[in-house]
């Protein structure tokens, strides 16, 4: 079991596929998230690739039947996008924690398994949101360079 100050090997993220719809998403301590992945309006994943955006929150983005403001906007213009539950929120496992490490960390797996799939290009992908969900890329974002700065500095 890996601790959240450890980065994965790139296999621990490439191993993992997506498609289209409901699934759930493994992060680094063996926790698995809900998500939910949406291609642009009218269009499917085999039709890209596509610029893509995560929404991450507590407030339920993997939902099937209902889809956040922020993802039908970036939907209606070509993005595809993929709503994560939080730990501990939803259908994801784990415990729920603002803005804790592991929060942080399971923002950083999010975003590197998203941005390994073939229907990403270049594997770059941006978050959107808005209040908790913006909220939540400040965090993911410090939690990356706090979990980066560690691990080069033990290299």
């Amino acid at each position: 079991m890996r601790r959240f100050e450890e980065i994965p090997e790139d296999s621990f993220y490439s191993r993992q596929t997506l498609v289209e719809g409901y699934q759930y998403v493994e992060m680094r301590d063996g926790t698995t998230l809900a998500v939910m992945v949406r291609a642009p309006l009218g269009q499917s994943l085999a039709d890209g690739p596509f610029p893509t955006v995560i929404e991450y929150s507590g407030y339920d983005p993997a939902n099937p039947g209902e889809l956040e403001a922020n993802s039908l906007l970036a939907s209606a213009l070509g993005y595809a996008t993929v709503g994560v539950n939080m730990r501990g929120s939803g259908c994801s496992g784990g415990v729920f924690d603002l803005f804790d490490l592991p929060t942080t960390a399971d923002g950083y797996d999010s975003v590197e398994v998203v941005g390994r799939q073939s229907w990403v290009p270049g594997g770059r992908v941006g978050m959107i949101g808005i209040s908790f969900s913006g909220i939540s890329q400040l965090f993911v974002a410090g939690g990356v360079l706090r979990i980066s700065l560690r691990f080069y500095r033990s290299r």
